[in-house]
């Protein structure tokens, strides 16, 4: 039996820009890598031993008014200025509905080589897509 027809339709069920309506151009910070988690202001969020070695924060965006593959760009800084995450990534959205796509997965790797340094400070997690940017104060937390 071929999978192809089932995730068609698995895929046609997430929905899309009902006729007559305009997708808005947005974006959204989450974390996930098999499907989009948003994340808030207060949320904790969790550093990741990945697989070179090193630690990174496990993000994700949800990215609306784009297709194909984006360019994103991804801090972190501390409530003092010192800079945890700054990395430049490329990648392609999924799970496109039509209007909005998902970058799952995305490593911010940690600046700092010690992430038990940064368990439990506050820092300003951010992502750039074009010119769309969003931000969320989270807490830092140690694997």
């Amino acid at each position: 039996m071929s999978r192809t027809p089932l995730l068609g339709a698995l895929l046609g069920a997430c929905g899309s820009v009902p006729e007559g309506e305009v997708c808005r151009a947005s974006l959204a910070l989450g974390t996930g890598t098999e499907a989009f988690e948003p994340l808030a202001d207060g949320d904790v969020l969790a550093m990741v031993l990945g697989p070179q070695g090193g630690y990174h924060l496990p993000l994700a965006l949800r990215v609306c008014g784009a297709e194909g593959r984006v360019d994103t760009h991804l801090r972190a800084t501390t409530a003092g200025g010192d800079a945890v995450v700054d990395a430049w990534a490329s990648t392609v959205l999924v799970a496109h509905d039509g209007c909005c796509g998902e970058a799952l997965d995305l490593y911010g790797y940690l600046l700092p080589r010690d992430p038990t340094r940064l368990d439990g400070v506050a820092a300003t997690v951010s992502a750039v897509v074009g010119d769309r940017e969003v931000a969320a104060e989270l807490v830092l937390a140690a694997p």
